[in-house]
Formats: structure tokens, C-alpha cells, sequence
């Protein structure tokens, strides 16, 4: 056999598997696509630990706010906390947010702003440790995983 007809045959063969898996995966999906039922007890949950999460937090120099969001896609939860003292960053205080995995209470990002100016971290995923980066981009980390999405992944 040519070794040209033979590198044919490995891609036609590579491609069918690759074709094969891809239609399993998009019907696996689809397959396990989770009722309203199920999405509403989820989002409820969720919620739930988002508040777990501020109880008993707040006094009158704190405003201390949670916001949840399931991902259904990911199978995760995910908690937006926002901490106010003093009025926040804009007026001599100081304002943090956190992204935390609701079910686990790790803290995926946050972000400082205060009169000293706006800083930003991000949870490396391999070491589990808090890693210094812009504001900004911390910021947009927590807005792009707090984005509403539904089952299929795509933004509302």
C-alpha cells in the first residue's frame, strides 16, 4: 500500500472518530438536559448559600450584598459577595467583591477598591493561592462567570 493512501486512511479514520465523539457529546448533552424543575431547586439551593454566606456579616458601617448564579453547563455555584464600609471605595471607604464556588466556599477572585486606588486577585487554580493581577481584569473574570446563561451555555 502507497503511503499516501495509507496517511488517507488514518485521516479518514482520525476524522470519523473525531465526528463520532463530538455527535456523542452534543446528544450526551441534550440527553441530560435538566427540567424546570430541576434548574429551579438548583438556583434555589444556590441562592441559599449565597445568603449562608453574608449571614450575620452585616452592621451600619457594612452593606454586605450576595448575588448567586447556577451554571447549569458546569454544574457549579457561584456567589458575587459585595462588601461596602463606610460608604464604599468612592467616598473614603472601601468596597470588596468576592467570587466564590458556592459549593465549596473557595474564592475564586477579588477586588479592592479604596482611596489607595483599585487592585484585583485571582485564584490559581493549581495552588489554590490568591495571585496578584489588575482590577480590571479581576473584574471581568467575575462578570463573565456571573453572566446568566441557560442549559445550552448560551447568554441571556
Amino acid at each position: 500500500m502507497k503511503s499516501g493512501r495509507l496517511a488517507q486512511i488514518i485521516v479518514v479514520t482520525m476524522l470519523s472518530v473525531f465526528l463520532t465523539h463530538l455527535a456523542d457529546d452534543y446528544l450526551w448533552k441534550r440527553a441530560r438536559a435538566l427540567t424546570a424543575e430541576e434548574l429551579f431547586n438548583l438556583r434555589s439551593k444556590c441562592a441559599e448559600l449565597g445568603n449562608k454566606m453574608i449571614e450575620g456579616e452585616s452592621d451600619e458601617r457594612v452593606l454586605n450584598l450576595a448575588t448567586s448564579r447556577y451554571d447549569a453547563t458546569s454544574n457549579r455555584c457561584y456567589v458575587l459577595r459585595t462588601m461596602d464600609i463606610n460608604g464604599g471605595g468612592d467616598s473614603g471607604g472601601a468596597t470588596f467583591h468576592f467570587l466564590h464556588d458556592g459549593q465549596t466556599g473557595t474564592v475564586l477572585a477579588r477586588t479592592l477598591k479604596n482611596m489607595h486606588g483599585e487592585f484585583g486577585w485571582l485564584t490559581d487554580k493549581q495552588t489554590g493561592e490568591q495571585v496578584p493581577g489588575s482590577y480590571e481584569h479581576s473584574e471581568l473574570y467575575m462578570q463573565q462567570m456571573m453572566a446568566d446563561k441557560d442549559q445550552s451555555g448560551d447568554t441571556q
